[in-house]
């Protein structure tokens, strides 16, 4: 079995408006897929992992050859990134089957949204993308650029990182891409958290 660790990073205060509105559409988007995947899973629930996602993306994202079953995904958030759908998938996936998993264990025939939810949506946090680009800044080797909602447009931001969560990442990574990193409010502070394995 595979185990993994986190290594977190404080981000600038200054874009602190902006971690909180991307907090808000990471809520409203995960909410609305809940409620989707938790309609369709009698059919989710026969596929493997990888099929999961593929079948669930096409639940709500207009491909190129079909438009999506649910199409109000599109119509509430139109111009979210891949990677930011992709994530928001991924964890509603993740916290319908955990749920499952637990019902069936206890006997319980329908999930109960609320508690569901609980969890999951009174955090603030939300996905980033994430790239590790030496010439970003040549004087200061600790800065990295991070995607996310900033002032109504989706955007690449130069921001310093700590040294540790720098060089470790660079240590594991080296110039993959990042996987999953996210953005979460700790204590008063919004740490970015990026998984690698033990």
């Amino acid at each position: 079995m595979e185990i993994f660790d986190y290594i977190g990073s404080r981000l600038s205060d200054e874009y602190e408006t902006s971690y909180l509105h991307n907090s808000i559409v990471y809520k409203d988007a995960f909410t609305l897929c809940l409620a989707i995947f938790e309609r369709e899973w009698p059919n989710i629930q026969k596929l493997k992992d990888k099929q999961q996602l593929l079948y669930c993306d096409a639940l709500i994202h207009t491909s190129n050859t079909k438009p999506p079953k649910y199409k109000e995904f599109e119509r509430v958030l139109p111009d979210i990134p891949t990677f930011f759908r992709n994530a928001v998938v991924k964890n509603s996936l993740e916290v319908l089957t955990n749920y499952y998993k637990v019902a069936n264990q206890n006997n319980e025939e329908e999930p109960d949204n609320r508690k569901i939810l609980k969890a999951e949506v009174k955090d603030s946090k939300f996905p980033v993308n994430l790239k590790d680009d030496n010439r970003t800044n040549k004087y200061n080797p600790y800065v990295l650029q991070i995607e996310f909602l900033c002032n109504s447009y989706w955007k690449w931001v130069n921001m310093e990182l700590d040294r540790t969560f720098v060089d470790k990442i660079r240590s594991v990574y080296h110039s993959q891409k990042i996987p999953d990193p996210m953005v979460c409010k700790v204590n008063d502070e919004w740490i970015i958290l990026v998984k690698y394995k033990r």
